[in-house]
């Protein structure tokens, strides 16, 4: 997947941010179903972020909140006309509402980091009268610079998710809770031009049900600051 954050400062506590994805291709497979590849946008998400708390002895605490959009409600379908399961689809296609919380620490002259991140998300109901179920998503970041522009950084995220309808019906085999481990390094150029590799390792499952669960994940980043 591709994906692309822009954020801009309004005033000097308020921020507008957007953010939206692309899958390449997305899919799933496993012994006992077959396999089904879809691609296409994420929801976009649009945010108000304020800073509540921003002291010279680098310590943030900024709250936001927004909407998510359906860029596309283009449902993937089989050679039959049966559409592909809803999570396979590259978008909830359906309207919903983000909350977040992000809170900075900087140590020792900036050289050690913690970060504290949460994000609410309520989904509503796709063309379908399918409701993905609504999520919360937990980080915890420790980084270090070192050595001259970079930096690495591990977080610990956890992502708790209720059980998705299908109108009046709970699915009681989707949802539940995951653990994830991802390292991080990073190097900065002059310009203000950050390239970052990470990875993502599941260290904890629970899963309502029988469910199917991802493997690890590797990602490459890039982050420009520009001065307008």
């Amino acid at each position: 997947m591709i994906g692309e954050v822009l954020s801009y400062g309004i005033i000097k506590k308020l921020t507008a941010e957007a953010e939206i994805g692309y899958y390449l291709t997305k899919y799933q497979d496993s012994d006992v179903l077959d396999e089904f590849r879809t691609h296409g946008f994420t929801n976009a998400t649009v945010t108000l972020k304020y800073a509540l708390l921003k002291t010279k002895s680098d310590m943030e605490l900024t709250f936001g909140a927004g909407a998510k959009l359906p860029v596309s409600r283009k449902v993937f379908v089989d050679d039959y006309g049966v559409p592909y399961p809803q999570e396979i689809q590259p978008s909830t296609g359906a309207f919903g509402f983000v909350a977040q919380m992000f809170f900075f620490k900087g140590f020792m002259e900036k050289k050690w980091r913690l970060v504290l991140h949460g994000r609410y998300e309520l989904n509503g109901y796709n063309s379908a009268d399918y409701r993905f179920g609504d999520a919360l998503f937990t980080s915890l970041f420790i980084g270090r610079s070192f050595a001259k522009n970079w930096s690495a950084t591990l977080q610990f995220r956890n992502e708790f998710r209720t059980e998705d309808w299908q109108g009046d019906t709970r699915y009681l085999v989707t949802g539940g809770d995951i653990l994830y481990c991802s390292p991080q390094l990073s190097y900065t150029l002059k310009q203000g031009l950050t390239f970052s590799v990470m990875g993502d390792i599941p260290v904890y499952r629970n899963y309502n049900g029988v469910q199917l669960g991802p493997k690890y994940a590797l990602g490459i980043s890039v982050v420009k600051d520009f001065c307008l």
